[in-house]
């Protein structure tokens, strides 16, 4: 099996995922992004499937222990042209908040969110301009909410209307919502100071950050 038709496999079997492993240790980007998801996946489902309480303290460790090797594959592939795009989106999630997304729990992302061992909303906000630099268009509509909110990241509307934008344009119709309201909320009467929702690198996530993911 070669590197491309690893990445592309979704069901790994003990051989396959031996030299899945062999190909993200030598370094293939996307191999390592791919063999991130598995660990992460696997340990996930490990973890929920415990029926005693020592069964489920044994497997944490477990996965503590792949999270860190997630991660450490997350940021090698990172410093490829060809990783940084969906690697940083992934960092991103691991660093971030789990309430600020509404993911279904068996997906990768469900499963990958806030699933570092200490989450940081200014970590997690760099990666995810990474990554929205390489076009990843989740990623383009989270930066925006990110400078929307101050979650993060200083506040700022005029950036968060460029993020927006880019994200509309590659067909994100929750960004063009967003932007509506932005654009609404501009036009119409302003807040009252006790109304506006906290911001700056302090601020807590809002509930528009959480519909925005």
């Amino acid at each position: 099996m070669s590197a491309r038709e690893f990445v592309e496999d979704e069901n790994l079997g003990p051989m396959t995922r031996k030299l899945a492993k062999a190909y993200a240790d030598a370094k293939h980007p996307l191999a390592q992004i791919r063999y991130a998801e598995v660990l992460l996946v696997e340990s996930v489902r490990n973890l929920r499937k415990a029926k005693t309480a020592e069964e489920r303290e044994f497997r944490e460790v477990l996965l503590d222990s792949a999270t860190r090797e997630a991660e450490r594959y997350l940021k090698s592939a990172a410093k490829f042209e060809e990783g940084k795009k969906q690697s940083n989106y992934y960092l991103g999630m691991m660093y971030s908040d789990p309430s600020l997304f509404r993911s279904k729990p068996n997906s990768v992302i469900g499963l990958m969110v806030g699933r570092a061992l200490q989450t940081d909303r200014t970590i997690s906000f760099r990666c995810f301009l990474q990554a929205a630099k390489y076009d990843h268009v989740t990623a383009m509509r989270i930066v925006a909410a990110r400078f929307r909110d101050g979650y993060g990241v200083r506040m700022s509307s005029k950036s968060a209307i460029e993020w927006f934008e880019k994200a509309k344009k590659k067909g994100d119709k929750r960004s063009a919502a967003a932007l509506v309201k932005m654009t609404k909320a501009v036009d119409g009467p302003k807040p009252r100071a006790s109304s506006r929702p906290k911001g700056g690198l302090t601020g807590a996530p809002s509930q528009q950050t959480a519909r925005a993911y």
